[in-house]
């Protein structure tokens, strides 16, 4: 398994920073540790640069609304970036999915939120460093429930870090890091290493596209009935 400075040394040999037969300094190698981290934080945005959804199981309280999320919060873990469907909540043995409000104008717009009853829908505030999740109804009493969300690209603490990652991650770390630390030595990137890069980018977001569920539209059902999900036969 590759260490954080393997990586390292093949990016700066790949940008033609050095030559093959040799190793960054240690504070080259410091400077280039950060930018990598910068370089897995920002993909960390880009769903199709993660390749897996995270389910973590927190308990609600009854009465509460809002909890904060992330380190040290209600919540306690790291921050997502984003909390995706598939989301649910289990109620006497049976698992029940929340709807997942994608924007606060769709929070703003519920009349009466201090209902409080078993959820139906979340809505995630992106606030940092916690971020703050908000269910309606408010729980009455206290669920076990499932969050969705970004799995988060491994953070790597030093240069002696085994990196962990699915195949072709370490492709796309060794380019993409190159194009990134060429020009803090006054170099641009060859155009093969900005080519392996895209084609790794490329390979990669189509491993982890998720087509969406396909569903009959409500103005072709019977008046009445909801839209439909076409894989499970429920109405929407």
């Amino acid at each position: 398994m590759a260490t954080a400075s393997d990586l390292i040394t093949r990016a700066f040999r790949r940008g033609r920073v050095m030559g093959r037969d040799q190793t960054p300094a240690p504070d080259d190698a410091a400077d280039a540790l950060s930018e990598l981290n910068d370089l897995l934080d920002l993909w960390w945005n880009d769903k199709l640069a993660v390749f897996r959804v995270l389910s973590e199981a927190f308990t609600l309280v009854a009465g509460q609304q809002s909890y904060t999320i992330g380190t040290g919060g209600n919540f306690n873990t790291t921050r997502p970036v984003k909390i995706v469907p598939g989301s649910y909540y289990t109620l006497n043995g049976i698992d029940r999915q929340l709807t997942v409000l994608t924007d606060r104008k769709s929070w703003d717009e519920i009349p009466y939120k201090a209902l409080q009853a078993p959820p139906q829908a979340i809505f995630y505030d992106e606030a940092f460093p916690t971020g703050n999740v908000f269910f309606y109804p408010t729980p009455d009493q206290a669920y076990s429930v499932h969050l969705n969300s970004w799995s988060r690209l491994q953070t790597i603490a030093a240069l002696t870090t085994s990196i962990s990652l699915p195949p072709g991650y370490n492709n796309l770390i060794v380019n993409g890091l190159a194009i990134a630390i060429c020009p803090e030595y006054g170099l641009e990137a060859p155009a093969s290493v900005v080519r392996a890069f895209n084609r790794a980018y490329r390979l990669l977001s189509l491993v982890n596209y998720e087509l969406p569920v396909m569903g009959y539209p409500s103005s072709v059902l019977p008046r009445g009935a909801g839209g439909m999900n076409i894989l499970t036969g429920d109405t929407v």
